[in-house]
Order: structure tokens, then sequence, then C-alpha cells
């Protein structure tokens, strides 16, 4: 990538300028930050499902396929529009595994990335200046995009914008439309990769208004905009593609369904996530204060784009991304003329400012890069996104029937065990309706639900995302009262819950938690429990779910909780032995260390105490057993 940036005619001159190495090395440390935020390990649940549909492509030859993932909707029509970039997903896999999909995603990134650098850069004087606006800029639209960068046909959109933005800028400074005329060529190649291809016919037909606007009543620049419209109906799914879009218009629903379509708010900006839409928002004020303050308004073509592609990210946070391409020219504009009027033309053009820019660069990477647990660096799949120890688990003990899964386990399962036919998956919208998907929520909510949908579509097992983040979104906690469902495998992010049926016996018997259940810590089952059971009973059903499961810190903390219930005093050797293996398999769970810090106060180790509270808050500030153990110790004072 780095040998691409430095080949490339544009990047020439800019080197060429004063000390070529000091320009050399801020654009060396750029593109080490490119690569440390572009390749990352596959987070994203719908990869899997775009893989697939990768491979059913290239098996039958066709673009057109039919459902066969799912047993819910197998044989049914489902959107074909991407078809393309599916393609070149499953042969980047195909061709060079995960370091294919990596090498896909940076060669995409990048190709965007240097076409929007062109752009901006057209028919302007390029130095050292120059440089520095535009790394500046591209890392804000870098951090922008940060946590819209999956592999997923969305991203071929980048490209084609970026494209479109070039071609469309170079007519503005020639006045020559001899190479606008490739555009309706490339609308039909977007518009078999991506549901973002309509952007291409709005950014012609933009520039047409625009042209107008400014006096030029030029009719070719309409016809282009026709033509590119037209292009875009050439493909398997002609004009539906466009009805298609109506799926993704601001409706609560929708919302629950997928978080991605969720409005922005004070919460997302501002809140815990506000590290994820940083970015979003300095793109957002420079540019305003570019068009403002500056009057870069006088530029039509750039103020009707930056307004049209302003307003839907606050009403659907997944356009952030389309934004951030769109706001990077004005934003550009706005580092140069800071520069010039901040009177820092002189500074940039030393050789110390470049190297502090690359040194800055550099603990940028150095720290955005390590601490992203979230889009991690690296090769591969994300163990905790995957339930690949809950399919082994299936496979060891050859467990067949029908399944039912969690929706975001669903691509996966249909990637990895193609003979398993899912529940659902991620295609909402593009097989799955929305009726299927509010009521697939109400199965995971409500118990009748869940009994009415097991009789209708006779699924014996169930493989559920066990996400403490999301609390159970996709988990339904009403099974941990349900006796005739059994979790047999259960590790820190999936349960395998199997039906007490005749052929699961002997594996219940084996595998089956006698008495601790997944319940995200929530320990009152065990209350209810204790009125049906005894309490050796009870005892040694812990005991067994324990030694069955050495690593899982939940069975060992419903023991915890069940012994402080019945005589904290009397057990409090065996529970403070049970909170130390807990904490020693998972310390960063707060209710384990005000747990703890109960116990050491009850032996009168107050500092012990004190500690563990503290480390508790810590972890979470708002833990309720922590600020009531401070205020109990308070009062003993």
């Amino acid at each position: 990538m780095l040998e691409f940036l430095i080949r490339c005619n544009y990047m020439r001159p800019l080197i060429r300028q004063h000390n070529r190495v000091f320009s050399w090395f801020l654009i060396s440390t750029f593109a080490a930050l490119l690569m440390g935020i572009v390749v990352t390990k596959v987070a994203d649940y719908d990869f899997w499902w775009h893989l697939n549909l990768g491979r059913q492509i290239l098996d039958k030859m066709t673009p057109v396929v039919v459902d066969q993932f799912s047993y819910t909707f197998s044989g049914a029509e489902q959107f074909n529009g991407e078809w393309l970039a599916d393609l070149l997903i499953y042969l980047s896999y195909s061709l060079g595994g995960f370091g294919g999909v990596a090498v896909l995603k940076v060669v995409l990134l990048t190709a965007t990335f240097y076409l929007l650098s062109r752009a901006v850069c057209l028919g302007r004087e390029q130095d050292k200046v120059t440089l520095v606006a535009l790394i500046l800029s591209l890392v804000v639209v870098l951090f922008a995009l940060r946590f819209r960068l999956f592999v997923r046909p969305f991203l071929f959109s980048y490209l084609f914008v970026a494209l479109f933005l070039f071609f469309l800028q170079k007519y503005r400074q020639e006045l020559s439309y001899r190479q606008l005329w490739i555009l309706p060529v490339l609308e039909v190649i977007w518009t078999n990769c991506s549901k973002g291809f309509f952007f291409g016919p709005l950014l012609v037909g933009l520039m047409a208004i625009s042209s107008l606007l400014e006096g030029r009543r030029d009719k070719r620049l309409w016809t282009l905009a026709l033509l590119t419209l037209g292009a875009s109906f050439f493909s398997p799914e002609g004009a539906r593609l466009y009805t298609m879009l109506t799926a993704y218009m601001p409706d609560p629903q929708n919302t629950i369904v997928i978080g991605e379509h969720q409005p922005l708010s004070a919460s997302l900006l501002w809140g815990q996530s506000w590290h994820y839409f940083v970015g979003f928002q300095v793109l957002l004020a420079g540019s305003l204060v570019y068009l403002v303050a500056m009057k870069g308004w006088r530029n039509i073509f750039l103020f009707l784009v930056f307004l049209t592609f302003a307003i839907p990210p606050f009403f659907a946070v997944r356009m952030i991304d389309f934004f951030a391409l769109i706001a990077f020219l004005p934003f550009y504009l706005f580092c140069e003329k800071f520069l010039v009027r901040c009177r820092l033309v002189d500074f940039f053009h030393s050789n110390t400012a470049i190297g502090a820019m690359s040194v800055l660069l550099l603990c940028l990477l150095l720290y955005a890069v390590p601490n992203n647990s979230t889009y991690a660096f690296g090769l591969g799949p994300k163990e905790k996104n995957i339930p690949e120890g809950a399919l082994a688990f299936l496979e060891k003990n050859d467990v067949k029937g029908r399944l039912f899964n969690s929706y975001p386990y669903g691509g996966y399962i249909a990637w990895r065990s193609p003979q398993k036919k899912v529940f659902v998956d991620g295609r909402a919208n593009q097989l799955y309706p929305l009726d299927f998907l509010v009521n697939y929520f109400r199965i995971i909510g409500e118990p009748s639900q869940w009994a009415a949908a097991e009789k209708t579509w006779e699924f014996t097992i169930a493989i559920l995302e066990y996400d403490k983040l999301s609390m159970g979104k996709h988990y339904p906690a009403h099974l941990v009262t349900n006796l005739d469902w059994v979790p047999v495998y259960w590790d820190r992010y999936t349960v395998v819950y199997i039906k007490d049926i005749p052929k699961h016996s002997e594996l219940i018997k084996r595998y089956g938690y006698r008495v601790a259940r997944p319940a995200f810590y929530d320990f009152k089952y065990l209350q209810h429990m204790q009125t049906s059971r005894n309490q050796s009973e009870l005892m040694a059903g812990l005991n067994e779910d324990i030694a069955r499961a050495q690593n899982n810190q939940e069975a060992r903390l419903a023991k915890v909780f069940y012994l402080y219930n019945l005589n904290a005093n009397y057990y409090r050797k065996e529970i403070l032995a049970e909170l130390d293996a807990s904490l020693a398999l998972e310390p960063d769970l707060a209710m384990e260390h005000s747990a703890q810090g109960f116990m050491l106060l009850q032996m009168g180790n107050k500092e012990g105490a004190l500690r563990s509270a503290r480390e508790a808050l810590s972890i979470d500030p708002s833990d309720e057993g922590a600020l009531y153990l401070l205020e109990k110790m308070n009062q003993v004072k």
C-alpha cells in the first residue's frame, strides 16, 4: 500500500518539495495507521452470509440464487442486487483466506482515499501545507469510518463514491465532458455491487442542478444524469433496487431489529459511545465553518452535496460513513485555509513540523490499535462473535435436529455447517420481512411466543448468543425457568439448550446442568428452586455443575449466591474460595469484587472490603453492591 501511495503521480510532486525524506515519513506513518485500523479481525455477523452467498453464486454460476441457508424461508427469493461484491469477497477468501479478505479491504480503502485526495487537489498548487492538510483530513475521515469498516458490499460503494467525486470535480476544473461518459459504465458495475448504487445518479444530478444554478444550462449534464440513472437498472433486481431502499427509511421497528438504523442522539454523540462518533463531529464542525464562515457555499455543487449527505446520519447512524467521504472535501479546504489564516504556512513548510506530525500519527497508531477490543487488529474471526465451540460440541456428540438460533449467529452457522439450516440470519429486508424479525424478538422475550414457535417450527436445539454487553437482546432469558429445555453447553459467549425429549436423555444426563442456569448473574431462579428441592440436592447439583465446567464463572457465583443466602457466616470460607476462583477466571466483573467485599467485611477485614468495593467501582461506577457496601462501612464507622 505504501509503494502504491508513493508511486502515485499525485504524490510525486508532494514528495519532491523540500526534503523528500520527511514527506515520505509522514505518508508512511499515515499508511501504517491506515493498515492498523483497516486490518481487523472479523467481528461483523453479516460477513459470513455474504461470504456464503458468494460461494453459492460461484457454485451455481448465476447471480440469481434462492435461499438455501434457512428452513424458515428455504427456496424463497432473496435480494441479489449485491451479487458481484459477494462473489469478489468469496474469491478473495478462496484465494488467500482471511489474508485475502484483508487485502481486498485494504485495496478498496486505499483506492478510496487516493481518489478523494486527487479530487480535492485538482488544479491546486501542491506543497507541504497541502500534504499536512491532506493527511489531517484523511485521519479524521478514517476515524469517522472506523466503526463501519466491515467487509460488506458497502465497502465497494466507498470506492465508487470517490470515483464519481473525482470525475465530477475534474469536470468542474476543466469543463470537459470527455471523461464523464465513463460514469454510466461505472454505475452498471456499482449497481451490481452495493445498495449504495443510488448515490451515483444522485451525485450526477446534483452536479446538473448546481450547473443550472450557476447559469450554465448544458443539456449534456442532464443527459448524463439520465444515462447514469438508466444504468442503475442493469442488475438482476432491476427496478426492485429502488423499492428495496424503502426498507431503510426511518422506522421504530426497523431500529429495534437493526441497531445501525437508529438515529443519532445525544447519548450516542456524547455518551458512552462518544469515541465512535468524534470523527463525525469534527468533520461536521470543520465543514460547517468552511461552508458558512469561510463562504465555501459559493461552490454550489459542494454545498448541495454536503447538505444532501449531512441530513441522513441524524436519522440512521449507518449513513455516517458516506457523509464522511463527502465531508472530506470541505473539511480539507477548511484545514488548508485554517493553516494559512493562522499564519502556520511557514511552520508547516519546515521539516520539524512534518516530523512532529509523523510522530503524532505514530502515537495515534500505538494508542488506537492495541486498545481497540471491538475492532481488534489481526486476521481471522473474532472468537467471541462466533459459536465455534457450540458447533464443535454438537458435532462431537452427533446431535441432530432442527435449530433455533440467535440472529447474529445464523450467518456463521450456515457458512461453517452448511448441512444445518438456520432459523434466521442477518439478511434483514433482503430475505426476512420485518414482521418475521419483529416476531423473532417476541420469541426471544416472551415464553408464550417461544412455545408457539417451538410448536410451529419443531426445533429441538437452540444455539444462543450469550452477550453480557447487550444483556440478552438475542438471548431468551425465560429459558432459565423452562424445565423443558436444558443447557448442555455453556461458555462465556454461547449457550446450547436442547429440548428434554427421549432422544436427548443420554446427552442431558452427561452434559446437562442440573442447577446452574445462564441468567446474566441474576440468581433469583435459585430462590424458586429452594422451594422444590432440598438443600443437599441443590448443593450436589451446583458442585456437579462446577465440576463439569471448571471455567464456568457464573456457575461458581451461583453457588456463592446460594450459600450466602443459606448462611453467609457459616459458609464464609467456602464462599471466599469460590469468589477467588471466579476472580481468577474473569477479574473484570464488578459484582465479584463487591461480593468479595461483603464477605471480607463480615470477617472483620475492613481494609480488604474497602479495596474490593473500590475495585468494583473502578469497573462499574454504578455497581449497586459496591455503593451499598461503602455506605454500610461508613455507618459502621
